[in-house]
């Protein structure tokens, strides 16, 4: 996948956890309707990372006591890629809403633009 496209998804994805918190799956559908012939867990990988690298945190969420609060994986960047690439293998399918992860941009790491 090209290094713009990446980019732009990047950017896309960011703006976007600006507003709401960003399941995997929304992931993996932008890159579906951006790139229908592309690697879609391969290039998903590659969008994430890049937005570890702008800021973005990856983790999931639990409930109690009726609310839900989100825990960022406390891993590397690398890492935290691995983790996904595994947890999609072992599920076998591209993941569906709410599985393996969550990407949030952290309340202090927001920025007015």
């Amino acid at each position: 996948m090209d290094l713009n496209v990446v980019e732009d998804l990047r950017d896309e994805i960011m703006s976007e956890a600006l507003e709401d918190d960003i399941g995997l799956w929304w992931i993996i559908g932008r890159i579906k309707d951006r790139v229908p012939s592309t690697d879609v867990k391969t290039a998903t990988l590659r969008v994430i990372a890049e937005c570890l690298k702008g800021g973005a945190s990856v983790g999931q969420f639990t409930q109690s006591s009726g609310t839900w609060d989100f825990h960022a994986w406390d891993l590397s960047d690398d890492k935290i890629v691995k983790a996904i690439q595994i947890q999609w293998d072992e599920l076998g399918r591209d993941p569906d809403l709410g599985e393996i992860a969550w990407l949030v941009i952290p309340p202090k790491r927001r920025h007015v633009r």
